[in-house]
């Protein structure tokens, strides 16, 4: 794989059409800080490494169907940075 389709960068609207959650989810992903956009646009857009972000929604997805809550998993994500 190209460096290049590594760091893709994507908008919150194609991750939501890639993972069938909605803006609103991935938005408190956000807030929640367990979700990080790379950087923004001039029109202060938040974009996403593509790659990393898919993976990250993933992992969160299979903690939740497990049973863990959003404030556990960030939480889990936090543990080691305090």
């Amino acid at each position: 794989m190209s460096d290049q389709a590594e760091t893709k960068l994507v908008k919150f609207g194609e991750l939501s059409r890639q993972t069938g959650l909605t803006r609103q989810a991935l938005h408190q992903y956000v807030v929640l800080g367990i979700l990080v956009p790379e950087s923004a646009t001039k029109g202060g857009q938040r974009l996403f490494v593509e790659s990393a972000a898919l993976a990250r929604i993933q992992l969160i997805q299979n903690l939740l169907a497990n049973g863990y809550t959003l404030q556990s998993i960030r939480d889990i994500f936090f543990r080691d940075k305090n």
